[in-house]
C-alpha cells in the first residue's frame, strides 16, 4: 500500500530516488535551489535511521515527481517538517491533477496551523485543520488520511489532532503528480523549512500504523 517514500537519502539511494520498491513511480525533480544534509528527525515515538538526510528548501525550492495512474481515495500523506517561517499556505505535500487534489498544508495562511484540503471536481470539499501550531526550527511530524468512507483524520507526532468529514471524495483514477514543499496553486507559498522522509499511501492509515 506504500505508493512513494521519499526519504532523500536512504543507503544505496540517490537523494531523489522513490524507495517504496513501485519501479512505475518517478524520481522527485528538484526545481529551484535545494540542498540536503544528514540531520535525521526524531520524536519521542520515532527515531528514523541516522543515514537519513533531510531536504533544505526555505522558501526557494521544491520538488515534482509523476506518479501515473492513482487513486485519491484512499490516501494517507505524512513527512517530517522542520518551518523555519509560516509560509501562506505552504505545503508539504500536493497530490492530484488539476480538479482533483489531496493537500496536506504546513501552514493554514500563516497561522502555522497544519492542514489537509481535499479538492474535488475543482471544489474544495474539506479544509480541516487542528488548533496545534507546528512550532519553528523543531521537528515535527504531520500525516493526513482521507478514507474513501469520507472521513478524514489529521496526526501530529502521532497523535490525532483533527477528524472530519469530506462533502465529497473521488476514486477516478487520474494521471496524478506529486508537489513537495510547494503548492499547485499558483501564489501560494514555497515551504520555508526542512522536509525528511515524505511519505505517500493509497491506504487509510491507522493511528497504530502512523505511529510503528
Amino acid at each position: 500500500n506504500l505508493l512513494v517514500a521519499y526519504p532523500f537519502g536512504a543507503p544505496g539511494q540517490a537523494p531523489l530516488n522513490d524507495v517504496s520498491g513501485n519501479s512505475s513511480k518517478g524520481p522527485l525533480l528538484a526545481l529551484g535551489p535545494v540542498a540536503f544534509q544528514a540531520a535525521a528527525p526524531s520524536s519521542p515515538w520515532s527515531a528514523p535511521a541516522n543515514d537519513v538526510l533531510v531536504a533544505e528548501l526555505n522558501g526557494q525550492g521544491s520538488f515534482t515527481a509523476a506518479l501515473g495512474a492513482t487513486s485519491s481515495v484512499p490516501l494517507t500523506l505524512e513527512g517530517w517538517v522542520r518551518p523555519r517561517s509560516h509560509a501562506a499556505s505552504a505545503r508539504i505535500v500536493d497530490v492530484g491533477n488539476t480538479n482533483n487534489r489531496v493537500m496536506l498544508l504546513a501552514s493554514t495562511g500563516t497561522n502555522g496551523r497544519p492542514a489537509l484540503s481535499v479538492l474535488v471536481g475543482g471544489t474544495n470539499v474539506l479544509n480541516l485543520s487542528p488548533t496545534n501550531v507546528l512550532p519553528l526550527n523543531v521537528w515535527s511530524h504531520v500525516s493526513a488520511v482521507l478514507g474513501a468512507d469520507r472521513a478524514a483524520q489529521v496526526y501530529l507526532n502521532g497523535w490525532l489532532v483533527a477528524s472530519g468529514t469530506a462533502t465529497a471524495v473521488t476514486n477516478a483514477i487520474v494521471s496524478a503528480t506529486a508537489v513537495v514543499g510547494a503548492s499547485s496553486v499558483a501564489g501560494d507559498a514555497l515551504l520555508d523549512g526542512a522536509l525528511g522522509e515524505v511519505r505517500i499511501w493509497n491506504a487509510a492509515r491507522t493511528q497504530g500504523q502512523i505511529q510503528a
